[in-house]
């Protein structure tokens, strides 16, 4: 901030925008926990809650499904445990199939951002998810999407430039 390059402001939304998404996660991880006789399981937990935190950025809430994925952008570290989800799910993950990007700037049928989600505004894909994270639990959950058994019902924790084109699927 002293040198000019970060202005107050910027850090202010940005820092905004971290305490809404967390805040976001927080009130999922309550509403798996309340009366739910598996919130003493932290793999259900984080399984429920990677599910419903997932959030559409562009497109429909739900996906029509696939048998079939191809990876084509995003960090190859990414893309391995994209593909080891997509397996764990019954996918089948090659050079075929709907096209799956972890990037942004690379162009795909379907875009996923495994952060904010804000970081996916600009795909030009016609489908777009986060998960908020790249752990197995989102990622999972990322793969269920994809296959059409899971509604993606996360709602976005701020609006930003370009959240108009998310669709209320909570």
């Amino acid at each position: 901030m002293g040198d000019g390059t970060l202005k107050k402001k910027d850090l202010v939304e940005k820092s905004e925008r971290v305490v809404a998404a967390q805040l976001a996660t927080a009130e999922a991880q309550k509403s798996v926990q309340a009366g739910d006789s598996d919130a003493k399981d932290p793999k259900k937990v984080l399984t429920k809650v990677a599910e419903k935190s997932l959030t559409v950025l562009k497109g429909e809430c739900s996906f029509t499904g696939t048998d079939s994925i191809s990876i084509v952008g995003g960090s190859d570290k990414e893309k391995a445990a994209l593909k080891e989800a997509a397996e764990a799910e019954d996918l089948t993950v090659g050079s075929g199939g709907t096209s799956v990007s972890l990037s942004p700037s690379t162009s795909a049928e379907v875009a996923v951002g495994t952060a904010a989600p804000w970081t996916m505004r600009s795909t030009s894909a016609k489908s777009a998810v986060t998960a908020y994270d790249s752990n197995p639990y989102a990622l999972r959950a990322v793969a269920k999407w994809l296959k059409g058994d899971l509604e993606a019902s996360g709602r976005l924790p701020a609006e930003y430039d370009g959240s108009d084109k998310a669709p209320d699927c909570g």
